[in-house]
């Protein structure tokens, strides 16, 4: 896999989300600035999207259909947990675990003795993952800007 696939699938997830905020909620929430709280994409996207954020992760989930967020033992279809790091200008997201619904899991870094360690395999899993998860929320949040509109 080259560098750069390697990449756009992280910041491609990124933007996709930056993009369905500021769709759902307008100019009034940014997501560098929901440390510790918890937000929900309903309308821009044709199923339920969690944001959750503190220091330095950000936790994504997206449910069924149908799944209102006041509903209790909420179980989501699948989720990330995303680590952030601020580079010059640039907010770099990578990839740190994924879960689905029946406890598939998949992480990319663990803690041995102080330090995380990074397998680079599942890191590369993880980031076509985030791609494809990135590709299909651009297509949802294109296609309800048309529904929109026609």
């Amino acid at each position: 896999m080259n560098q750069n696939i390697e990449l756009n699938g992280a910041s491609r997830l990124r933007k996709a989300v930056v993009a369905l905020i500021a769709t759902e909620y307008g100019n009034t929430v940014k997501l560098t600035e929901i440390s510790g709280e918890e937000i929900w994409i309903l309308s821009a996207v044709s199923t339920p999207i969690r944001i959750r954020t503190s220091l330095q992760r950000i936790y994504l989930a997206k449910f069924s259909k149908g799944t209102a967020p006041d509903a209790t033992a909420l179980v989501p279809d699948f989720s990330f947990e995303i680590r952030t790091e601020s580079f010059q200008d640039e907010h770099l997201w990578w990839p740190v675990s994924y879960q689905t619904a029946s406890g598939e899991i998949i992480k990319a870094e663990s803690e041995s003795r102080g330090r995380t360690m990074v397998n680079n395999f599942n890191r590369r899993q993880l980031l076509e993952l985030a791609d494809t998860w990135a590709k299909s929320l651009l297509s949802q949040s294109v296609s309800h800007q048309l529904a929109g509109r026609l």
